[in-house]
């Protein structure tokens, strides 16, 4: 058991139920904090790297100029 990844996969289960468009994922093995180890371990950079993936996928939906006519 994992607070914080059962909490998380909770709040991400809520916010699908309400229509947000939203991914969790779980890193097995690997404990909170563990991004900070992303030079040092194959693992934990991969983990990074699919992070990263997700958050360019994400972006290209979002515009970056505020929408003043609207």
């Amino acid at each position: 058991m994992s607070i914080l990844r059962d909490d998380g996969k909770a709040y991400v289960d809520r916010l699908k139920a309400a229509g947000v468009d939203a991914d969790w994922r779980n890193h097995e093995q690997l404990v909170h904090g563990y991004l900070r180890g992303r030079i040092m371990s194959r693992r934990i950079r991969a983990a990074f790297e699919e992070i990263c993936r997700a958050l360019q996928e994400m972006a290209k939906d979002v515009s970056l100029t505020p929408d003043f006519a609207g």
